[in-house]
């Protein structure tokens, strides 16, 4: 609804969320979780905008329609499939589009690095995967921007409704009290 306030079309909720079900109708009832969700509410808002259903397809309802992301959960409806001008390909495993990480990884951290702190390195900016993979001490020698006590202080010092916080960070502990 936020969002719609800010493209000045709140009046036009109910509308869209009639078009939403359509939309997901029309692409074969994907699971609405992110980012499927997303891509068929936006659908249904450019539809919906545009007065004429798929006269614009994002990429990213392409690559869905395509089986980028995996299996279709069903049969997207025949007109979606001829505006899109794509063709469905399950012969593919989505997986195999996606170039391995693991070996850039270990050539970045080094080959002796852990699973698990391999994982870290994929998911997080260096700095947090660092900070995770040696606890408070080795996070807070990292920079400025990750000193989770001076931001808890920063915090609490403008509070007035506690009387004491204890709070503990790897092998460091923060005591506050008023």
């Amino acid at each position: 609804r936020a969002q719609l306030i800010t493209l000045g079309i709140p009046h036009r909720e109910k509308e869209i969320l009639e078009e939403t079900a359509q939309v997901r109708k029309d692409l074969g009832y994907p699971i609405l979780v992110s980012p499927f969700a997303q891509y068929i509410v936006t659908q249904a808002v450019l539809n919906v905008m545009q007065g004429e259903r798929y006269k614009t397809i994002p990429d990213e309802v392409k690559l869905y329609l395509k089986g980028h992301y995996g299996r279709l959960a069903g049969t997207p409806s025949p007109e979606v499939m001829a505006r899109a001008n794509v063709d469905y390909d399950p012969s593919e495993r989505p997986g195999n589009r996606i170039a391995p990480a693991i070996p850039a990884l270990k050539k970045r951290w080094g080959k002796g690095c852990s699973p698990e702190q391999l994982c870290l390195h994929a998911f997080y900016p260096p700095n947090l995967a660092l900070g995770l993979k040696d606890g408070a001490t080795e996070a807070l020698r990292q920079g400025a921007e990750l000193h989770p006590f001076r931001e808890l202080f920063t915090y609490l010092r403008r509070q007035t409704n506690f009387s004491r916080v204890r709070t503990r960070f790897g092998n460091v502990e923060l005591t506050i009290s008023q």
